[in-house]
């Protein structure tokens, strides 16, 4: 499997762990009773809690551009420099994102979101060099 692949697993279960992170935050607070019920009346969110939901959001819409760009690279086979660091920088920034995002560091936050968006752009660069 190549290292491409590897992050795109990488941050597949990023966004897993975010997920069990608020549903288990939200067993926790809200208890079990909430947790398994159909939720008609969601309690007010908590700063913590709303912050695992927004970086769980925002991971996933920009799986929505990363997953693509890594399964086209290797369909193509392209498996160069510029996609190997992308898509590195890509998951590493992205890691560092959800950190800043859970903790409430807002601009370390923003300028792990550019620096993945780079990332990516690194990936579709080799993609449009072939």
């Amino acid at each position: 499997m190549t290292i491409e692949l590897w992050t795109l697993l990488g941050s597949v279960l990023l966004l897993l762990m975010l997920n069990m992170s608020q549903a288990t935050y939200t067993a926790l607070t809200e208890g079990v009773e909430y947790t398994l019920s159909n939720r008609h009346a969601p309690p007010r969110p908590t700063p913590l809690s709303g912050r695992l939901q927004r970086a769980k959001r925002n991971l996933a819409k920009n799986l929505l551009i990363f997953i693509p760009l890594v399964l086209v690279a290797q369909t193509l086979s392209i498996s160069t420099g510029l996609t190997l660091l992308g898509s590195v920088i890509f998951l590493v920034a992205r890691i560092l994102h959800a950190i800043a995002y859970i903790v409430g560091i807002i601009y370390v936050r923003s300028l792990m979101w550019i620096v993945s968006v780079m990332g990516m752009a690194m990936i579709a660069v080799a993609i449009l060099q072939m």
